[in-house]
């Protein structure tokens, strides 16, 4: 492997480092932002520099989004299966309608395809509605008409999911 500059890549306690910066005139590479050569860095073949040695080991591989992966398992590259295996946050498999599902234990058959679990998309929306209660059953909020109290209120909403609302009534 050959670092290039404003590229990431894999070290070996699995962190992504980068964007990588150098100067001409140097064979070592450091995070971009960094101050330069003294900040601990890397060879320009992802190996340890002894001079400015870092906490997170060699560069093993160009960073890969483990959210992103379309290859089957069988394909991937040796780095790239660790790393999946080595995932802590959940792992999707392919199905054959397009969707992909959560796996518990996935059984790494090279023909699948698996990824990450992505993180879930969270939004949050805000506005102003009435809110009516008929015969002491569920709240309805509204933003139509004059029926009701007005207030504002804050929809959490989770891979398009509300997950929580709020509603406070004007003063």
């Amino acid at each position: 492997m050959r670092l290039e500059m404003g590229r990431h890549y894999r070290a070996e306690d699995g962190t992504k480092r980068g964007p990588m910066d150098s100067r001409w005139d140097l064979d070592l590479f450091w995070e971009k932002g960094q101050t330069g050569p003294k900040e601990p860095g890397w060879n320009r073949d992802g190996s340890v520099n002894d001079r400015y040695p870092n906490p997170h080991g060699a560069l093993i591989a160009e960073w890969q989004d483990l959210t992103q992966i379309t290859t089957s398992f069988g394909l991937l590259d040796e780095e790239t299966q660790k790393a999946l295996k080595a995932h802590e946050g959940g792992i999707e498999y392919y199905c054959s309608d397009g969707t992909w599902i959560v796996l518990g234990f996935p059984i790494w058959d090279k023909g699948k395809t698996y990824r990450a679990k992505p993180e879930p998309k969270r939004e949050t929306f805000t506005g102003e509605c009435r809110a009516m209660v008929f015969q002491r059953r569920c709240p309805t909020l509204t933003d139509e008409g004059t029926q009701g109290q007005p207030g504002k209120y804050t929809a959490e909403v989770v891979d398009g999911d509300i997950t929580r609302i709020v509603w406070e009534a004007s003063e």
